[in-house]
């Protein structure tokens, strides 16, 4: 049996075989650092800009309940200028509401009052003329008076 002889590599052409294999794992493994270096970057970046984006919502959740908060507390202020301007609104309506009945009880007492004295006037005028009208028939009766 024969075995069959392997070419001898020249050890010039060997060598530059190892050095350019050498190359191209150096190459490979730069490489391979710089997407690692890359993929790195990347992260830090995605992250920073998650944690920009969380502290972002975080201070608009912030605005957004004191803007809330703000929006509560004028509303139940409004709420409360608008019972107490209704509780004097309804004050002065009964002010008003007794004044007019004051005004009105005043008024017919004095009605009242001028009725009464016309009343007495008519009755005196009355009075008076009946009185005219006697001395007139006892005139006439008595035409030379008694003295």
């Amino acid at each position: 049996m024969a075995k069959a002889q392997e070419p001898k590599q020249d050890p010039k052409q060997a060598a530059a075989l190892k050095e350019a294999a050498e190359k191209q794992a150096a190459q490979q493994r730069a490489q391979a650092k710089a997407e690692e270096r890359a993929r790195q970057e990347e992260q830090k970046t995605a992250e920073s800009d998650a944690k920009r984006r969380a502290e972002l919502e975080r201070k608009k959740a912030e605005q957004d309940r004191i803007a809330q908060a703000k929006a509560d507390e004028d509303r139940k202020a409004s709420d409360r200028l608008s019972k107490e301007r209704a509780k004097r609104e309804a004050e002065i309506a009964r002010k008003n509401s007794e004044a007019a009945k004051k005004q009105t009880d005043e008024d017919a007492k004095r009605e009242k009052a001028l009725a009464e004295a016309a009343a007495r006037l008519k009755q005196a005028q009355t009075a008076y003329q009946a009185e005219i009208e006697k001395n007139k028939t006892a005139e006439k009766k008595d035409p030379g008076g008694k003295q």
